[in-house]
């Protein structure tokens, strides 16, 4: 088992898809164990869309730290939103995490994250 990692969980609560903007990939530090999937489905009644991955670190006393974006369109406010996701378990030092959206229809959040091999799940749902 890795000294740190960082299981995503993602909750999709929009009545929208949400796809991965590819070169939004960014891994600070640690390897990709599993690769956020391409799409994550709307919600559909009431349950949500879900997606998951996983970061871990390598080498000697290092952590794991990453981010990526979805979009999703906002018919609400006829056009394109996006999602932005941040996590980071350092090898010394708290775990911090940041998700963001730019979409006034949308609200966002997450829990969970504590530990050297933390389980974190973010939301999207409407506001």
């Amino acid at each position: 088992m890795a000294a740190r990692s960082v299981d995503v969980y993602f909750e999709n609560y929009l009545n929208y898809s949400l796809s991965l903007k590819q070169d939004s990939l960014k891994l600070d530090h640690g390897i990709w164990d599993i690769y956020p999937p391409q799409k994550i489905v709307q919600a559909d009644s009431g349950t949500p869309g879900k997606g998951h991955w996983k970061t871990e670190s390598e080498g000697f006393a290092t952590g794991t730290e990453g981010s990526c974006t979805y979009a999703f369109y906002d018919a609400a406010a006829d056009q394109i939103c996006y999602v932005n996701v941040h996590w980071d378990d350092p090898y010394a030092g708290s775990n911090e995490y940041d998700i963001t959206t730019d979409s006034v229809n949308a609200k966002v959040s997450y829990s969970g994250g504590d530990g050297d091999n933390a389980s974190v799940t973010f939301k999207i749902e409407p506001r």
